[in-house]
């Protein structure tokens, strides 16, 4: 379990930090990560939560909409007129 949780964290630090790399193994990533979201352990599970959150963390510094200090600036309303990117969106739907 732990080198499960540790290859789940390691999969989300490197989708914060280098998500331009990471982008173009992002489908099959959620893949993984949704086949281990309802695992029995409770850590692995924690992990891929964590996972999903700091990619999207990374792909919204990619896009520009995170300042340099790791502040995303947003307003009250409607989540219609969402302020989040395109591709962010999709990844949080």
């Amino acid at each position: 379990m732990d080198e499960k949780s540790a290859a789940l964290n390691a999969l989300g630090v490197m989708g914060m930090h280098v998500p331009k790399l990471f982008d173009t193994k992002l489908k099959e990533v959620c893949e993984g990560l949704e086949q281990l979201q309802n695992h029995f352990h409770e850590n692995v599970k924690y992990h891929v939560i964590l996972s999903y959150m700091q990619i999207g963390f990374g792909m919204m510094k990619n896009a520009g909409v995170i300042d340099e200090d790791d502040k995303f600036n947003w307003t009250k309303g409607d989540l219609t007129n969402s302020q989040l990117p395109e591709k962010v969106q999709q990844y949080f739907d």
